[in-house]
């Protein structure tokens, strides 16, 4: 899709000239680049200084923005480990965008973004509200409770020939409203491989609280509540299109929402790859909608975005997406190294975060050299094997015992989340096991 930038006139400018003065007047206490540290330096550390490597709380400035820790004399900055890191634009123009995001009622896109702080070019833009949308959403925020609404439904353009579950270039989505009397409450939006029980079920299970009703259509793969600790209400739309909005009113409107959004704000032009990060900030949005404080919503994302990791604009344009990560029994006939514990060297990439690196290099500690030589002695036994590939040449195969399984079957587990809520296409395959 190819759009036309149309040159505002008349009103149209003074409602920008207007805006842009707001958002550079409305907080002169970000004016500076020194009240913008200091306001990330409280929000990292209330409680005072704390060294990222050995939790130390005594350090000693270096220039005018690093930080020595005086135990182990790592260096870090306040924007060290955040959204804001290696950035080359100034903190106050950060802060006055993320006041611009959160003041706008229906959303901010890349090009209005770039207007009114004044950057320069609109991949800048683009890359901004990208990782701002990253920290919009709280890994451990409240599950929803009380009675639900689930249901899903895809996004996407028309496509000919195709008719209900059989489209192809369409992104399947999962809603969970919560009811508040008549009216609504908070949302829960993701994106969802297929309409299965396994991909149902672990939405409802991560989103919602036990004990809470679930209120669904007839759909099969929404069998099976009763038994997960949830009251179970299904409403059958078969043979009843026509009062499917009436059954399930709250996740309609939620999409009707979302779809007036997307194509109102985005007109629409939205990547499949990038929707996820899309339904992230309308959530944000739509459950903050009734607040009467801006300020409040620009100091909650001010927060996340502090803790919120850094991304770059090539991992944001081009995500690595992993295609598999297979975790199956495998009778070993031949010498497997165990695994062994993770030092502080261990890079921190998707392949090794939760998972265990194999006892070679200079990775490994010296018992798990040891443990490595003694295995090699040892009587072979069935062991687990994690695969985790993510193209046709990158790939990593790690061997755990039975013993080792469960001992990192959280971590494992932990993966599988973490790398399915960044959107890198995962496919857990835990309960799959085949015998070689």
């Amino acid at each position: 899709m190819h759009l036309t930038q149309v040159t505002p006139t008349g009103s149209m400018v003074a409602k920008w000239k207007i805006t842009r003065r707001r958002c550079r007047s409305s907080r002169p206490r970000f004016s500076t680049e020194e009240g913008c540290r200091e306001y990330l330096f409280h929000l990292r550390w209330p409680e005072g200084f704390r060294c990222p490597r050995c939790s130390g709380s005594k350090a000693w400035t270096v220039g005018t923005t690093l930080f020595q820790c005086s135990g182990c004399n790592f260096q870090t900055s306040v924007t060290a480990g955040t959204v804001f890191q290696d950035t080359r634009k100034p903190l106050a123009i950060w802060f006055r965008a993320m006041w611009y995001v959160t003041s706008q009622k229906n959303g901010a896109s890349a090009l209005g973004l770039q207007r009114v702080p004044g950057l320069g070019s609109y991949r800048t833009a683009w890359s901004w509200l990208h990782k701002l949308r990253r920290a919009m959403v709280r890994p451990s925020r409240d599950r929803l409770t009380g009675w639900v609404e689930v249901d899903e439904t895809y996004l996407g353009s028309l496509e000919e020939g195709t008719a209900g579950r059989g489209v192809e270039d369409k992104t399947l989505i999962v809603i969970a409203a919560q009811a508040d009397g008549k009216g609504m409450g908070r949302i829960r939006m993701r994106v969802i491989q297929d309409a299965s029980a396994a991909s149902l079920h672990a939405f409802v299970e991560e989103c919602i609280q036990p004990g809470s009703t679930v209120h669904t259509d007839g759909w099969k793969g929404y069998t099976g509540f009763q038994k997960k600790g949830y009251d179970h209400e299904v409403s059958p739309i078969r043979g009843r299109r026509k009062e499917a909005s009436t059954l399930l009113p709250r996740v309609h409107l939620v999409v009707s929402l979302l779809k007036r959004w997307l194509d109102g704000t985005h007109q629409g032009a939205v990547a499949h790859q990038h929707l996820p990060y899309y339904l992230d900030e309308f959530t944000f949005r739509f459950n903050r909608g009734r607040s009467q404080s801006r300020g409040k919503l620009f100091f909650r994302l001010v927060q996340q975005a502090a803790a919120t990791g850094p991304t770059t604009y090539a991992d944001i344009a081009k995500p690595t997406k992993l295609l598999r990560v297979i975790c199956r029994r495998s009778a070993a006939s031949a010498i497997m190294r165990p695994a062994c514990q993770a030092t502080e060297n261990t890079p921190k990439t998707p392949f090794t975060a939760g998972v265990l690196p194999r006892p070679d290099g200079d990775r490994a500690t010296p018992e798990a050299r040891q443990a490595s030589q003694e295995a090699m002695h040892a009587r072979p036994q069935a062991q687990w094997v994690v695969e985790i590939q993510a193209r046709p040449y990158q790939q990593r195969r790690l061997c755990l015992t039975c013993e080792g399984l469960r001992r990192h079957a959280g971590a494992l587990r932990a993966l599988s989340q973490h790398l399915d809520h960044e959107r890198k296409g995962l496919r857990f395959l835990g309960g799959a096991t085949t015998n070689s």
